[in-house]
């Protein structure tokens, strides 16, 4: 999975790997952070928030270095192509939402099943950055 990532990275600009990896990590420690801060039901709707809100802050960031240079996307416009890649990011944000939950609560992975959870976040930020790539 990681060669397939970097793979993939190899084809794109080095700005536009560079903010999709800022996105990943930014969302990534929102939602961890907030996983050990937060317990209970209220997790899931907080978890998506801190996903959208601690993504969107480096594509800002990038946005006002003016590193971002819009160009035709695949469907012949960019707010078609950027509207479907944050369904998908949302999707995969779900994905990580759980997974964290997973871990962090008591009746989620148990003690012994912690390289199998550990291996399920991995997956899930990989397929997020995809995602965001």
């Amino acid at each position: 999975m990681t060669v397939l990532a970097m793979t993939v990275s190899g084809f794109y600009n080095p700005a536009t790997v560079l903010l999709c990896m800022t996105m990943t990590v930014s969302m990534v420690a929102g939602i961890i952070l907030l996983g050990c801060c937060i317990k209970g039901d209220m997790f899931w709707c907080y978890g998506i928030l801190a996903a959208t809100v601690m993504g969107t802050w480096p594509l800002v960031y990038f946005n006002y270095l003016g590193m971002i240079k819009e160009k035709g996307g695949w469907f012949g416009s960019v707010f078609a192509q950027n509207l479907l890649g944050y369904v998908f990011v949302t999707l995969a944000a779900v994905y990580i939402v759980y997974d964290v939950d997973s871990i962090t609560s008591r009746d989620g992975i148990s003690v012994d099943d912690y390289i199998l959870g550990a291996l399920f976040l991995f997956t899930d930020i990989i397929n997020l950055f995809m995602c965001i790539l």
